[in-house]
């Protein structure tokens, strides 16, 4: 061990002696002396943080944590009380989640399990891992996971972010072990581990996260931009159906079969392997995230709402599925050249009667596309005039495949289909 080491170890084992028998004290760390404290009548808890760069680091890192995390009903709240130094709420010891474990129910360490993953989801949503989520971190507070301990918070490089079931918080993967975390995460072998603590195997636990998902699809497949208002679906179901990583959602719970909805197309793997997909009013995404089963090169998704354009991003993270972005836009503004070029394949399914100039739609779709479109109007448009626009606007061959079949309300399958290609 070199001379610098032995000395910083002498000092912290000199500050350790002199700190930790001084009244209220609780912990003398590396990086922060905690002790307990009364303010305004009731026990926090303070931390002060060592003006050394692992404290300075730490105490950053908790402060960030309040800013991205507010209002989150699992953050420990924190109040600031001067240069590096935060004042956080004293549980009691018996609520922390390691003591508390043996009087919680099956159902309480069920529910403690999905908070827990909800909680790590909302952090690398974010772009950042926690780094050391495990129960003696936890309190189990009348039914809600508080978490604690965030100085060990990271952000994922940009370029090698993975899928959240495959991340660092779960699988410890991704990132470096800070300190003498010893890769701590949810299935960890531990023995503070929480999969291992709360006997919740993490398909479970992740369901919480996934029914997020669900219920964030369902509110925004209520309703769409029309040209001069908003249409209300009758189905008040999620919109469309999909399989990807990590995720799916079943043609038993939609209003409209995405897979059944390609094969109509007669969309296959030749068709798309290896291409550059776009998919012009998207919705929210469903049919862009089924074509991923034919391995496109990369997709773009051009969706009015930006609140469906979020939960679509939030759902690309969540899976991992990268080669896919989503924007805001409109498709009555919008400029090819300000696509990134052409397309070899164009998605453009029931917003013909949703523009305000479907004669300028159509001229863009013969600009945007490479090889083929597949378009399918709304009901009620007219067959012949959709064929005399995609080929005014361009495409060499323009067939007719019939009427939709995959909406769960028989009234809507009447959209007609078709297969423009520019050569």
């Amino acid at each position: 061990m070199g001379l610098k080491r032995k000395l910083k170890r002498l000092k912290f084992k000199l500050r350790k002696a002199v700190f930790q028998f001084l009244p209220g004290v609780l912990h003398v760390g590396r990086r922060a002396l905690t002790r307990a404290v009364l303010m305004h009548g009731r026990p926090w808890i303070e931390k002060a943080f060592s003006d050394n760069a692992d404290g300075r680091l730490a105490f950053e890192r908790e402060m960030l944590a309040q800013k991205l995390f507010k209002g989150r009903p699992w953050l420990m709240p924190m109040v600031e009380r001067g240069p590096r130094k935060l004042a956080m709420p004293r549980f009691s010891e018996a609520q922390r989640l390691d003591v508390a474990l043996p009087l919680m129910s099956e159902s309480e360490r069920l529910d403690a399990a999905q908070q827990a993953v909800h909680a790590a989801w909302e952090i690398f949503d974010q772009g950042y891992a926690h780094r050391d989520l495990h129960a003696k971190n936890l309190f189990w507070v009348q039914g809600q996971l508080i978490v604690t301990d965030l100085e060990t918070l990271e952000a994922y490089p940009p370029e090698s972010v993975p899928a959240f079931p495959e991340s660092y918080d779960i699988v410890a993967r991704g990132l470096p072990s800070p300190h003498s975390t010893a890769h701590m995460c949810y299935t960890s072998g531990h023995e503070f581990a929480l999969q291992r603590t709360l006997q919740v195997p993490l398909a479970r636990a992740l369901e919480t996260v996934q029914q997020t998902f669900k219920d964030r699809l369902r509110t925004e497949s209520a309703t769409f931009k029309t040209a001069s208002d908003r249409h209300t679906l009758r189905a008040e179901r999620i919109y469309g159906s999909f399989t990807l990583p990590h995720l799916s959602v079943g043609a038993e719970e939609v209003q409209r079969n995405s897979a059944g909805r390609l094969a109509k197309f007669g969309v296959t793997a030749e068709i798309l392997r290896g291409k550059r997909l776009l998919d012009l009013g998207c919705f929210c995404g469903a049919m862009t995230f089924q074509a991923q089963e034919f391995q496109p090169a990369f997709s773009l998704g051009i969706e009015y709402d930006a609140a469906k354009v979020e939960v679509t991003r939030s759902i690309v993270r969540y899976t991992g599925v990268r080669n896919m972005e989503f924007r805001q836009g409109d498709v009555d503004l919008l400029e090819a050249d300000k696509l990134g070029g052409d397309f070899d394949v164009v998605f453009c399914l029931a917003i013909n009667r949703h523009v305000k100039d479907p004669a300028r739609m159509y001229q863009l779709l013969g600009r945007v596309t490479g090889e083929v479109l597949f378009f399918e109007g709304n009901g009620g448009t007219d067959v012949e005039d959709a064929l005399q626009q995609l080929r005014g606007a361009g495409f060499k061959s323009v067939d007719f495949l019939g009427m939709s079949d995959d909406d769960c309300l028989p009234s809507n399958n009447n959209r007609p289909l078709f297969v423009a290609r520019r050569r």
